[in-house]
């Protein structure tokens, strides 16, 4: 059986086993629970997977002219910066 395990469902990063545990290299999540190494992997890649999508923040000059000028998480209504794949907020995956 593979080691593999899906990223962080808070920031997309990747993730380790320190002592038991699930831990985030870059936000610190980290995910436990007295089990088996095993049962604690299948929990951590068998979770639902939260996605939301863009939502566009406009400004109107007139009538006839709107520019995008930032993005909203659809799930928390956070600000998303323009390159994200998940929000920081709520951490669901942004799907574009």
């Amino acid at each position: 059986m593979t080691d593999e395990l899906k990223p962080c469902p808070l920031c997309g990063s990747e993730v380790g086993w320190v002592s038991g545990s699930i831990r985030c290299s870059r936000c610190g999540l980290s995910y436990g629970a007295p089990v088996s190494k095993e049962k604690v992997k299948h929990r951590w890649n068998t979770r639902a997977e939260r996605t939301c999508s863009r939502t566009p923040v406009t400004w109107s000059g007139d009538e006839n002219d709107s520019l995008v000028i930032s993005w909203l998480c659809s799930e928390c209504g956070h600000l998303l910066g323009e390159n994200a794949n998940y929000c920081s907020n709520c951490g669901a995956r942004v799907v574009r």
